[in-house]
């Protein structure tokens, strides 16, 4: 099981049971935090790792009614984290931006050809 697949079926399970948003939001916090923390990190790393926690909310989101809010919600808590880790993580903070921004874009394309199709 990859990160996003973990992801996925964490999401999937708060959701379903009911969890709130700022719980959603402190555990993809946590996430990243532990994924950043795991050893040597280099800026695709952190990159990666807030890409897999929207594709993995992305995954969920498709089939809720609330995919724009818990899109939102992932990203920012996501980039929160990478912030609010300083040092070398907060100089890649623009790195992990920009992950997030085509993370979302390629989301929106997909989405956008499913209900041309």
């Amino acid at each position: 099981m990859n990160c996003e697949d973990e992801l996925e079926a964490a999401f999937r399970w708060m959701l379903r049971a009911g969890v709130r948003p700022r719980s959603i939001r402190v555990f993809t916090r946590e996430i990243v935090v532990n994924r950043l923390s795991e050893g040597p990190l280099e800026r695709s790393a952190v990159s990666e790792t807030v890409r897999s926690c929207v594709l993995g909310a992305a995954r969920v989101a498709v089939e809720g009614e609330s995919r724009e809010e818990l899109l939102r919600l992932v990203s920012a808590a996501a980039l929160e984290a990478v912030h609010g880790q300083g040092g070398e993580t907060a100089l890649w903070l623009a790195d992990a931006r920009r992950a997030l921004r085509l993370a979302l874009q390629e989301l929106q394309a997909a989405w956008l050809a499913e209900d041309l199709l």
